[in-house]
């Protein structure tokens, strides 16, 4: 664990360019890491413990998840080792873009200096010079890129399509989120996430941003914005979410054994009919469109769509169905790469 500073009872801190970063004893743990085959490489990042936090704002402006010298050492320095590399995936441990309330959410909070609430300082976006080094640094080496991520309550499937002036970028280049959270961690916000509610309400649209690359920051665009930049952009890129397939039922999903217990089967005899009034719990309403906000627990798979090596992902997501609780169904999120 860092030193803490006998005089403040703080933990002790180091200057890193800009930013500070937590003092390291020389044999703390090293939590990043990379896995490599002949075709593909998964990249774990440590956002957590190499954070780096402002030296020039208040202390509770918000940090960047990785310090200037964590990027060259967590990313650059594996995406440049190997080359010919089908498919690069990275483990973010908290989500780089996330649902628009939820945006809205940290901002507000960031502004009354709640950073510690509703996981302020575990967002990429509150921080858009940090969110901008980390897309450039990606797409300077690779031009696709799968992103798993969790730690925030459902799961769900995000696009992004990157297009920079740059000789050093390929265009297009696309990252892909996917986001599988949490075996065990629903809340009521994210029950009421999984139905039609929220898309009926609040649909997520389609999110615009420009960018530089000296110095990284972003800007993203409003439908009505009417002013331009002063600094012609470096890059733009565009976000999608990918839409929730509606929801199927696997081959071992009908009356599980090991969920069919006396008294659950006694409950599901009870709503067979009581169904038709349990709108909160019928299939259609649950049936939502962009995340699955239920405990889930998702499979990843890659299928090659044509002779063109155009790959596209798939990321099922299994959840307990409300309507008939020895029952398990999954949600099939797919998007090309």
């Amino acid at each position: 664990m860092p030193a803490n500073n006998p005089h403040t009872g703080l933990p002790e801190f180091t200057l890193d360019g800009s930013v500070l970063v937590l003092d390291r004893h020389p044999e703390a743990l090293t939590w990043h890491y990379t896995v490599r085959s002949n075709c593909h490489e998964v990249i774990v990042l440590d956002t957590r413990t190499w954070r780096g936090y402002p030296t020039e704002q208040k202390p509770t402006a918000p940090a960047m998840l990785l310090c200037p010298q964590t990027f060259e050492r967590q990313l650059s320095l594996p995406l440049q080792q190997t080359s010919g590399i089908q498919a690069t995936m990275v483990i973010a441990p908290t989500n780089v873009f996330s649902l628009k309330i939820i945006d809205r959410i940290h901002h507000w909070q960031l502004q009354r200096d709640k950073v510690f609430a509703a996981d302020v300082g575990d967002s990429w976006n509150v921080n858009s010079q940090a969110l901008a080094k980390l897309l450039t640094t990606l797409f300077a080496q690779r031009p696709k890129f799968v992103i798993l991520s969790g730690d925030i309550h459902y799961s769900s499937v995000i696009r992004l399509s990157f297009v920079s002036t740059s000789p050093d970028f390929a265009n297009p280049s696309v990252l892909v989120q996917l986001t599988s959270s949490a075996i065990k961690n629903e809340e009521p916000i994210t029950r009421i996430l999984h139905t039609r509610l929220k898309h009926c309400l609040l649909p997520e649209k389609v999110r615009h941003w420009i960018g530089w690359l000296n110095p990284p920051d972003m800007v993203e665009q409003r439908a009505r914005q009417s002013q331009h930049p002063q600094k012609k952009p470096d890059w733009n890129c565009e976000m999608e979410w990918i839409p929730r397939q509606n929801f199927q039922t696997p081959n071992f999903g009908t009356n599980v054994s090991w969920l069919r217990t006396s008294r659950q089967t006694a409950k599901n005899d009870r709503r067979r009919w009581l169904q038709q009034l349990m709108f909160w719990k019928s299939p259609w309403f649950q049936d939502g469109r962009e995340v699955v906000g239920v405990n889930n627990l998702a499979l990843v798979q890659f299928e090659l769509t044509d002779t063109s090596n155009s790959y596209k992902v798939m990321q099922d997501s299994y959840w307990f169905s409300s309507w008939y609780p020895t029952r398990i169904v999954y949600s099939r999120f797919e998007s090309q790469l």
